[in-house]
């Protein structure tokens, strides 16, 4: 009866070893599916974070590039406005010469 019993003992020692262990592996197994879920989560959102960033940079980007070229055609403009008010008076200051010159000829007439 004593092996009787210490087989029954050993055998139940046995199933329960058998349960905790399979228990042990069902919690390493659902933790592990459950940082993988953890780990894909985070990487969207750090992707989708990435996407925003980019799309605020692409953005911002193009308003300075617009705000360099308004500048640059103002100051384009500017320059235009400029170089024909310096012809301007360059002619001025030439047709007053000869309109001088041609009164000094006229007057030794």
């Amino acid at each position: 009866m004593e092996t009787t019993l210490n087989g029954h003992g050993t055998t139940h020692e046995s199933v329960c070893e058998m349960r905790l262990q399979s228990a042990s592996k069902q919690a390493q197994d659902d933790f592990e599916a459950s940082t993988d879920l953890q780990s894909d989560w985070i990487e969207k959102r750090l992707n989708t974070k990435l996407a925003v960033a980019k799309t605020s940079t692409e953005t911002e980007q193009q308003v300075n590039l617009r705000a360099c070229q308004i500048r640059f055609e103002q100051q384009d403009e500017q320059i235009t406005a400029r170089t024909t008010e310096l012809a301007h008076s360059h002619a001025n200051k030439i047709e007053q010469r000869l309109q001088d010159k041609l009164d000094e000829a006229t007057i030794e007439i």
